[in-house]
């Protein structure tokens, strides 16, 4: 589980880096790149607001996938398949046919695309802490179970290599209360 969360948090990071990196770097030169495909003035506005707002954020949707991965991972896939089908997908209809005809502008437009990112991811990390958490939990629980099965184990290989008896043939499971030894009857023999 450690392992697993490391490769999740270094994931991030690299996300976040190479994302903002990029992203930063596309919008700082939206016109540039814009007008290697037009030099029509109103097109590279468009295209520089569209790089700015998408661009600069885009990186949100790197931790969206890396959250969806992880729970995929963790055996909860249905989570991030109903997140993306509602904060990637379903959620733009409205947008566009009921929010965006009240300020009909371009980058109004545009701004769909962050919000879905950030609510997916929100939505994503109320489910993924949860569910490291009862994992945790779980890896604990049997790593404590096979703990003791080892001390129990152990416990029998030292009464058979004392007693030079199988421990079945001492009396088995139902003389021993804990580890499998019944005290009183041991020391009555």
């Amino acid at each position: 589980m450690k392992r697993a969360m490391e490769a999740v948090w270094k994931g991030m990071l690299i996300t976040l880096t190479v994302g903002v990196v990029f992203g930063s770097l596309s919008a700082i030169f939206a016109v540039p790149l814009s007008s290697l495909m037009s030099n029509n003035p109103e097109v590279l506005e468009f295209s520089r607001q569209k790089m700015v707002i998408i661009s600069s954020t885009y990186f949100l949707t790197a931790i969206n996938e890396i959250l969806g991965v992880a729970l995929k991972g963790m055996k909860r896939p249905i989570v991030p398949m109903v997140c993306t089908m509602i904060f990637m997908c379903a959620i733009r209809f409205p947008w566009v046919y009921l929010v965006f005809p009240l300020l009909k502008s371009l980058t109004f437009l545009y701004l769909i695309w962050p919000i879905g990112w950030v609510t997916s991811g929100i939505t994503l990390c109320f489910f993924f802490f949860p569910t490291v958490k009862k994992l945790k939990r779980q890896f604990k629980a049997e790593l404590e179970a096979e703990q003791k099965q080892k001390e129990i184990n152990e416990f029998k290989a030292k009464l058979e290599a004392q007693y030079g008896k199988p421990f079945s043939e001492l009396g088995g499971e139902e003389l021993f209360p804990e580890f499998g030894i019944d005290v009183k009857k041991d020391e009555e023999d």
